[in-house]
């Protein structure tokens, strides 16, 4: 249980814990409702209400009162009155309320520029953590104060259960864990949204469909490549983004004989490749 409350902080924070053993308590406490800490998910709900006011006209009524009222909620919620009672249902209804946020959103908001901006933000941020969190299940020592073996099945449960991803694995591989299949499904598996691949993906067929400024008229025109206004959103610096999946997938392929798994590694290689390429281009542009 502590490693897996060590992975969870690292995967989040990007830093050890600071002091002391794992506890679950002052742990929640600092991810969930620290005030102070920017990863924490109070901190990012005021920062995303604050955000959404900015470009309130451009949001929908349906989408603005779930999030403004969700906001304020949570605001009179403490880490003392959940731990009282029952945290995992706490945190179960608030994952529902975030996923009914999303689907307003999806609902009511006109999928044009702003639409694919907040797609190539969300699926970045993706697969960065599913990346992290494969790379942590692959370090065999983890930082100070815990020191612990490589990962147990129960561990590697966690994992895709942090995904939203047992279920649909286990459909796909029945529900014996294998290590090699766990971070094969998070990485390559095409249709399964918190997937690697499945994130760049979206990451690469956002920009391209994203609709440009300035249009007049009831309708978009035809893009013109010569014309500056039509060329894609850059990609700037994403590559780095995915490196941790990189890694992921060189360790499954160091670890197995299987060909069908190194193949597949080689062509998520070749991907990345070609995001980096994609972003150079667009920086000379």
């Amino acid at each position: 249980a502590d490693a897996s409350w060590v992975r969870v902080h690292l995967a989040l924070t990007g830093e050890p814990l600071k002091d002391g053993l794992p506890d679950a308590f002052q742990m929640t406490r600092e991810i969930a409702f620290d005030r102070l800490n920017p990863s924490s998910l109070i901190y990012s709900l005021r920062l995303a209400r604050d955000n959404a006011r900015q470009v309130r006209e451009h949001l929908s009524t349906e989408l603005w009162e779930h999030l403004n009222r969700l906001y304020l909620q949570l605001q009179t919620v403490t880490i003392d009155s959940v731990w009282v009672h029952q945290p995992a249902r706490f945190f179960c209804d608030l994952l529902g309320r975030l996923y009914t946020l999303d689907g307003i959103m999806y609902a009511t908001l006109r999928h044009g520029e702003g639409w694919y901006f907040l797609q190539l933000g969300r699926f970045i941020e993706r697969a960065q953590l599913v990346s992290r969190l494969l790379d942590i299940h692959y370090i065999d020592d983890l930082p100070a104060p815990v020191q612990v073996q490589s990962p147990k099945d129960s561990d590697w449960l966690v994992l895709l259960k942090l995904c939203t991803a047992f279920e649909p694995y286990s459909r796909e591989y029945t529900a014996a864990i294998h290590p090699a299949r766990v971070a094969q499904f998070l990485l390559f598996d095409a249709e399964f949204p918190h997937s690697v691949r499945f994130a760049i993906d979206r990451v690469r067929d956002a920009p391209p469909r994203a609709p440009e400024r300035g249009v007049e008229g009831p309708g978009p025109r035809p893009l013109d490549s010569r014309n500056p206004a039509d060329k894609p959103m850059p990609l700037a610096d994403l590559a780095p983004y995915f490196r941790g999946a990189r890694f992921a997938a060189q360790a499954i392929a160091g670890r197995t004989d299987d060909a069908q798994v190194k193949g597949e590694v080689e062509r998520f290689g070749a991907m990345i490749t070609e995001l980096a390429k994609a972003a150079a281009q667009t920086r000379r542009m």
